[in-house]
């Protein structure tokens, strides 16, 4: 009868086992699906190829840590569950065999014959039990070599992913340094953005020096000229150095006048471009004309300012930026 608790036992461990190998071939292919998925990395920068790498790693381990953790609850509950069952069938096969031996006795007149029968009847239950353990049995060794080969198999391909997504880490890292490199050598003397031949320049702006100038034949006061390259796309003029104005001069015509866009309106003496705000950075003066109180416009003719009435009607030049 012991022997047979134990078969029980064998059997029920068996069951259990078998759940676990259903358990785990769920978790492998789920978990070879994601990695599949995840081998499957956009085309996109190098830092995302990165990132992307790095959480399939992550979620890789975590399976196979959640796997284990899985395992070891289910191990535990199987021998926490079997041992309170193997204990329940020893103590029935114990009252089992006592009652028999109690309520079975006979008076023996003819031993090969009363016994030899009445043995065969009682273990006859037995027997066919013992064979069908031994085939449960059987069957859960072969079930839990299969569990073996599974779990090498899962783990020989969560180790080809990771050497995978390992060497493509290293490529993109690679790659990256590289990047960086071609970054650190690119030339950084690039031309300022007013150096370059902007496609967008409005019509009637020509690049003379290092700008772009409207000069406008058509006679206005000053607050109209300064409206009218407004309107151009521009601001009133304001010339920054002696070589600007060198190549601005075969432009002008001789003897005519021309508004620039310098004037003192808020502070008297304070000379300010109305392009930028900025006091204007060269001023060319007629020394008896420039400190007159009749204006407060400066205006340009035959190489020399004069501060002007705003009211007078001239000529006016246009800048397209601001920086003057």
């Amino acid at each position: 009868m012991y022997y047979f608790g134990i078969c029980i036992f064998y059997a029920v461990l068996g069951y259990n086992l078998f759940a676990i190998v259903n358990l785990k071939k769920r978790v492998y292919a789920h978990s070879i699906d994601d990695s599949r998925q995840q081998m499957h990395i956009p085309e996109c920068n190098l830092n995302a190829q990165l990132a992307i790498i790095n959480a399939v790693q992550m979620k890789t381990l975590r399976k196979l840590e959640q796997i284990k953790k899985q395992t070891r609850l289910n191990i535990e509950r199987f021998q926490k569950d079997n041992l309170e069952k193997f204990e329940r069938i020893q103590k029935e096969t114990l009252k089992k065999t006592k009652r028999l031996q109690k309520d079975e006795r006979c008076v023996v007149t003819d031993a090969p014959i009363q016994c030899g029968g009445f043995c065969l009847s009682a273990l006859h239950p037995l027997i066919d039990d013992i064979s069908h353990v031994q085939q449960e049995i059987d069957n859960q060794k072969e079930s839990q070599a299969n569990i073996k080969i599974s779990q090498k198999e899962t783990l020989a391909i969560l180790q080809e992913i990771l050497l995978k997504l390992t060497a493509i880490q290293k490529v993109n890292e690679a790659s990256l340094g590289n990047s960086k490199e071609e970054l650190d050598t690119f030339p950084r003397d690039t031309p300022k953005r007013e150096e370059i031949e902007s496609p967008f320049i409005p019509p009637g702006f020509q690049l003379i020096g290092s700008r772009y100038f409207n000069i406008v034949a058509d006679t206005k006061n000053w607050a109209d000229a300064e409206v009218n390259c407004r309107q151009r796309g521009g601001y009133l003029a304001a010339i920054q150095n002696q070589e600007e104005y060198d190549v601005i001069k075969p432009k002008l015509m001789e003897g005519y006048w021309y508004w620039l866009g310098i004037n003192d309106l808020q502070e008297k003496g304070q000379y300010k471009s109305v392009a930028s705000g900025n006091l204007a950075p060269f001023l060319m003066w007629n020394a008896l004309h420039h400190n007159s109180s009749e204006g407060n416009c400066a205006s340009l003719i035959n190489d020399e300012m004069y501060n002007s009435p705003c009211e007078d009607k001239k000529y006016f030049i246009c800048q397209f930026d601001k920086i003057v």
